[in-house]
């Protein structure tokens, strides 16, 4: 498969770093920022406030929202980038760095090493995306393209920011919550099939991570 040359300028929320080593940000994502329980929490909330008036909402919350805003955006932006840098987004069904569960509809993965360490549980993506994530990325640029999702998440934004409802103004609100509630399981996903390996071979020990316990667990 051809590799598609990316231009720098077309991404406004990824630094040259992270452009440039685009599995950096999946690790700081998966071994310091956050967990995949507070990561659907927080996009529930976003999710919630276009949806209505945030009676109630202090400037906290707003910069909270923001804060969610800025961070879809660069994720949207790094999974782009990550679907044209490599070809493959198989998840391993058995290895040394995570363990694999999949029961009927449940899909687990427990990683002790990631923050707040924990079985994580992959509720959105179906089955055949879990396994082969590329699946959910050519989808979720075929419903709308980079720049299109750009667009919608600064609509999203504006609505919590004012009175009115997102889903009033869009047709396919359900379908674009649906996407962020698999984009958010998408980015850890990512992180196991591709950031770990990379993590463990090149900044276990700027994360705080032993990379022997790692080989190990």
């Amino acid at each position: 498969m051809k590799i598609k040359k990316l231009k720098r300028r077309k991404f406004q929320y990824l630094t040259k770093e992270e452009f440039d080593n685009p599995l950096l940000p999946l690790v700081a994502l998966c071994c310091s920022e956050t967990s995949l329980d507070y990561a659907v929490g927080d996009t529930h909330q976003f999710i919630r406030a276009t949806n209505g008036r945030n009676t109630g909402f202090v400037g906290s919350d707003y910069a909270n929202m923001y804060f969610f805003y800025e961070r879809f955006c660069k994720h949207i932006e790094l999974l782009y980038v990550l679907m044209h840098r490599f070809p493959d987004w198989k998840l391993a069904k058995d290895g040394p760095l995570y363990r694999v569960r999949v029961m009927g509809r449940a899909k687990e993965v427990y990683d002790g090493d990631m923050f707040d360490g924990t079985t994580m549980q992959f509720n959105k993506l179906s089955k055949t995306e879990f396994w082969d994530l590329r699946l959910f990325m050519k989808s979720l640029f075929a419903f709308k393209t980079l720049d299109e999702w750009r667009d919608t998440l600064d609509d999203m934004v504006r609505m919590i920011f004012g009175d009115e409802s997102f889903s009033e103004y869009y047709d396919n609100a359900y379908q674009i919550f649906e996407y962020l509630d698999k984009l958010c399981e998408a980015m850890f996903l990512a992180y196991l099939i591709r950031g770990k390996d990379y993590m463990l071979n090149h900044c276990a020990k700027r994360f705080g991570i032993k990379k022997k316990k790692l080989i190990d667990a």
